[in-house]
C-alpha cells in the first residue's frame, strides 16, 4: 500500500509545562558588634606586645648567645 502524502495528519504531542522551583531567600545574618570590639581590643593588645618585643630587642645590649 501506498500512503498518500494528504491525507493523514500526524498528531501535534502537547508540551508539559516545567515547574518553576521557587527559590528561597538567604536570611542575612545580623553582625554582633560586641565581639568585632572585642576582637579589635586582641588584635590591638598583640601589636603592642609585638611592637614591646622588638622595642625591648634593640634597646637590649645582650646577644641572646649572652644570656
Amino acid at each position: 500500500m501506498v500512503k498518500e502524502s494528504g491525507l493523514k495528519k500526524k498528531k501535534k504531542k502537547k508540551k508539559k509545562k516545567k515547574k518553576k522551583k521557587k527559590k528561597k531567600k538567604k536570611k542575612k545574618k545580623k553582625r554582633k558588634r560586641k565581639n568585632k570590639n572585642k576582637n579589635m581590643m586582641k588584635k590591638m593588645k598583640m601589636n603592642n606586645k609585638r611592637k614591646n618585643k622588638r622595642k625591648t630587642w634593640l634597646c637590649s645590649p645582650l646577644w641572646p648567645s649572652d644570656l
